[in-house]
């Protein structure tokens, strides 16, 4: 959307100055730093699969408003809209899926949404190519965000969620339907009350929240998830799918920048694929380290290229790094960035999982909402290679942090692995 909203040569009836365009492209961020806010009491109250069913038509009805947006004020206010019901329905949908998955099949579920998110990326990158027009882009987004609906009216809540409500008999019905009637629930059943206790509901105030943040086991892997959190918004991703067209053509690669950008959007749909196929047998803390290493050391190259290009001139010979560069760091991001929305939500207790991960968001959003706002500044101030260098340290330090300070949680199930970290 972005390019076409901001050329003007091109054929849209509604134009972006540089500093209309940047604050678009951040207001989906800070949409989604006041919704983390709200998710906190939400998500706790409503349960993941209702507040999915009322967030998911708003925004369908978001996407709708900026399809029919005349001025640049309600393009934003639609994209402000659009990322506050994305922080509903991200931390709604990843922790639904945790918590009714199977331990043996939760790495592949998890792995599965990301793959479709991924895949609707794709989709946008293809429209894109195809010019039909940000208009067009955003009415089928508006249709893709209302598809799940029908589906979620006929599944239960997440047994989980329904214990620390203190439905019992209802969380035992969603289990069976979860599990299947041949299935032997009641251990599993057991296990999940031993660790929400019997005084589950009351554990839902924010001051009860609060506490339970307060003990030091929680709060240390609080802290730890919230730092591993913030820094991949600086690894370079987020402002790779803001400015991707952008940082293909100022690379001056021999191929369209639209093409490249579907070329890098199918990368990363792949890269998701793997993940699929060897999180749940590699398990999540090597294969979180061997991705960001990668990473680091793609994204390095390529702040290598701008460097070249910057003092000699000369990168005929090497018009291919960017490209590649950018393919191979899009991949291992692929592989690698899901073990940490799946960490957010397997190392924290069950009481206090909605709350955390909220939280958790919050920060996650501002850090994209900075690092989007801050990348003119950092180029300015560091040069492109400079900044690609930046980001590929920070890759180095998620690396390291994740040998040191994550626990592995592959094959036990969220109650065993909250009790063993």
């Amino acid at each position: 959307m972005l390019p076409e909203l901001t050329d003007p040569r091109g054929t849209s009836d509604l134009l972006l100055n540089e500093s209309q365009a940047a604050l678009f492209t951040s207001m989906a961020d800070l949409g989604g730093f006041f919704g983390s806010v709200l998710n906190m009491a939400l998500l706790m109250r409503l349960g993941h699969r209702v507040l999915l069913l009322l967030s998911l038509p708003i925004s369908a009805c978001a996407w709708l408003g900026a399809a029919f947006a005349h001025t640049p004020a309600m393009l934003q206010t639609m994209r402000f809209i659009v990322g506050l019901t994305g922080s509903f329905t991200l931390p709604a949908g990843n922790m639904y899926i945790l918590e009714v998955s199977h331990k043996k099949l939760r790495g592949l579920l998890f792995g599965l949404v990301t793959t479709s998110r991924q895949a609707g990326n794709l989709l946008i990158y293809a429209i894109g190519s195809l010019g039909l027009g940000w208009r067009t882009t955003t009415l089928i987004c508006a249709g893709v965000a209302i598809l799940p609906v029908p589906g979620l009216l006929f599944l239960p809540n997440s047994p989980r969620w329904l214990i620390t409500q203190g439905l019992l008999s209802e969380a035992q019905k969603s289990l069976t339907f979860y599990r299947g009637a041949l299935y032997d629930s009641e251990p599993e059943m057991n296990a999940i009350m031993d660790q929400i206790g019997e005084n589950g509901p009351e554990k839902n105030s924010i001051m009860a929240q609060l506490r339970m943040m307060a003990d030091p086991s929680t709060l240390k892997t609080l802290l730890l998830l919230l730092f591993i959190s913030l820094l991949y918004n600086f690894t370079g991703y987020n402002v790779l799918i803001a400015y991707i067209v952008p940082i293909l053509q100022s690379a001056s690669i021999p191929m369209d920048a639209y093409v490249s950008a579907m070329l890098i959007g199918a990368v990363r749909v792949a890269g998701t694929v793997v993940h699929l196929a060897v999180v749940d047998r590699m398990g999540r803390k090597p294969l979180l380290v061997l991705s960001y290493v990668s990473c680091a050391f793609c994204i390095a190259c390529l702040g290598g290229y701008f460097f070249v290009q910057n003092t000699s001139g000369y990168v005929n010979s090497f018009n291919w790094v960017p490209l590649t560069s950018l393919v191979i760091f899009v991949f291992f991001t692929g592989v690698g960035q899901p073990v940490i929305f799946i960490l957010q939500g397997e190392l924290l207790p069950t009481s206090l999982r909605a709350t955390g991960v909220s939280l958790i968001l919050c920060l996650v959003f501002l850090g994209s909402f900075t690092a989007i706002r801050t990348y003119s500044l950092a180029l300015a101030f560091m040069g492109e290679h400079g900044t690609f260098w930046l980001y590929g340290g920070v890759c180095l330090v998620i690396a390291v942090v994740s040998v040191l300070g994550l626990p592995e949680t592959r094959g036990r199930s969220l109650e065993e692995i909250t009790e063993r970290k």
